[in-house]
């Protein structure tokens, strides 16, 4: 059966909203592995936190680690770590960092001060930029000493390392999404092809058929031209020979007939009427074909 266009087009347009929908799904799926990478290296992070309040010795001073009895001291001015503070931090958060297999390049921003910034109230203390817009904020903080510190670490091409990370479902939801329309694509070009062969053969029945037809007409008109003449009115054998010529004449037109409504119908133009049909008709006008050989052996 030859596809129409609106069977075709609605196979498409199915096709099209199943490719949405699983674009929708797999679009989601990358987004929960990300972020399941985003929470993985922030439990990582948490660790990095909590490494860093062992990095200063209860019995270390304020002055030591600072350098002076300023009350508030911005840290990583510079590119350089010039205080110890600053030297302690750096070389702690790249073994913290690097235990815990995070190999980013990163930026710190810190202050030092007699208010914890974080947990306190940045509108009193002051805003501080570098920190609050840090991707991770850190605090150590004590009662044991009078000064706070809070700091912020940032990454560079964090979110394309959590990209980069999730590569692997990425790259077979890509390929199963490809397989699926190769699939779609060979698939439609196997039913155009058949579309193509199936209307080429239609048209080669009609071409056949339509040959046939003249034939088939000029044999019904000789047939009853000559059952008007006198020799085959005399001759009852001639008369048969002649009604049986005439009777498949009229048969194979009918066959012809068939043809035609056949590819009418393939080509989806025609819908079959069903009807009742006595089977006992059926079998004694094909066995009228055979009474003039069975008459006269």
């Amino acid at each position: 059966m030859v596809l129409s266009k609106k069977i075709i087009g609605v196979i498409i347009s199915v096709a099209i909203a199943s490719f949405i929908i699983l674009f929708v799904i797999q679009f989601f799926l990358i987004k929960k592995a990300i972020s399941a990478n985003r929470q993985d290296f922030s439990g990582k992070m948490t660790i990095v936190r909590k490494g860093l309040y062992t990095a200063f010795p209860p019995h270390m001073s304020d002055h030591d680690l600072i350098g002076s009895d300023t009350a508030t001291q911005n840290l990583f001015q510079k590119g350089e770590p010039t205080l110890l503070i600053e030297k302690i931090l750096r070389s702690k958060m790249d073994s913290l960092l690097k235990a815990n297999n995070i190999f980013l390049t990163y930026s710190l921003s810190g202050r030092v001060a007699r208010k914890c910034y974080l947990h306190g109230t940045p509108l009193d203390i002051g805003k501080n930029p570098a920190i609050d817009e840090a991707d991770y904020s850190i605090c150590v903080c004590s009662n044991s000493r009078p000064h706070s510190l809070d700091m912020g670490l940032s990454f560079i091409n964090l979110q394309q390392h959590l990209i980069t990370t999730s590569s692997g479902i990425i790259i077979l939801c890509g390929l199963v999404l490809l397989l699926l329309v190769a699939i779609f694509a060979y698939a439609f070009y196997v039913i155009n092809k058949q579309k193509a062969l199936a209307e080429l053969k239609n048209d080669f029945i009609n071409n056949l058929t339509h040959e046939f037809k003249t034939p088939i007409f000029s044999i019904g008109l000789t047939s009853g031209l000559l059952l008007k003449t006198e020799d085959i009115a005399k001759s009852d054998k001639l008369k048969n020979y002649v009604d049986l010529i005439n009777a498949e004449n009229s048969r194979l037109r009918v066959q012809v007939d068939k043809i035609l409504q056949m590819t009418a119908i393939d080509s989806g133009n025609v819908m079959l009427e069903k009807k009742m049909v006595d089977i006992h008709k059926i079998i004694e006008k094909n066995l009228a074909g055979f009474n003039p050989k069975v008459a006269y052996g």
